[in-house]
């Protein structure tokens, strides 16, 4: 997850469009205090981020601010107004 964060830094101070950062279920791989590191540096970057969790309270209790998000529930999937 380092490595991915240094590098989009990389390409964007190299002047590139900022990349659309995927994290695929991480925050489940992780503890509390390292959820709170990487939700600071998302939060605080100016690319587009996608988030896909299992668990939508793991997501909202790292502290992303969610401008919009979707929800899979039983096959259906629906938009959900933050």
């Amino acid at each position: 997850i380092a490595l991915k964060l240094a590098e989009t830094d990389l390409m964007t101070s190299a002047g590139a469009d900022p990349p659309v950062l995927l994290l695929d279920d991480v925050f489940s791989e992780l503890d509390e205090v390292h959820r709170g590191l990487l939700s600071v540096s998302i939060a605080g970057g100016a690319m587009q981020t996608i988030v896909t969790a299992t668990d939508e309270a793991m997501v909202r209790a790292a502290g992303i601010p969610l401008e919009s998000y979707a929800m899979v529930q039983a096959g259906e999937f629906s938009w959900i107004a933050p």
